[in-house]
């Protein structure tokens, strides 16, 4: 199973502050993505948006972590998603839509290219 970590940064409520690092992840097997916000973030995950249904999610460290699985290696392509936060506001954001890939400033895409390497 491969392991990876996104940094997520957004400061409430401005919608242009949005971060994912990396914004792109090759899965080419099994794989736990593990979202996690950035240090001093002033609030917490709530879900992930459209994931997959090949996909399983859970919360972790109070909402500070976002834990997508995937047990097996996914058909081929790209899987993209939005999550949604709660900040200390007491208001929920969600993160811009996605899309095609071009923009830095959207969220994170799992991809599988089809090879089993």
């Amino acid at each position: 199973m491969s392991d990876h970590k996104v940094t997520v940064t957004f400061v409430p409520p401005d919608a242009a502050t949005w971060s994912f690092s990396p914004r792109k992840i090759p899965v080419k097997n099994s794989s736990t993505i593990t979202l996690v916000a950035a240090n001093g973030s002033a609030w917490k995950f709530v879900r992930p948006n459209d994931l997959p249904s090949t996909f399983t999610w859970k919360l972790e460290g109070n909402g500070s972590k976002l834990v997508i699985t995937d047990p097996n290696k996914p058909p081929a392509g790209e899987y993209s998603f939005t999550v949604t936060v709660a900040a200390t506001d007491n208001k929920s954001y969600t993160s811009p839509l996605t899309g095609v890939v071009l923009d830095a400033d959207v969220p994170p895409v799992i991809i599988n290219d089809g090879s089993s390497k």
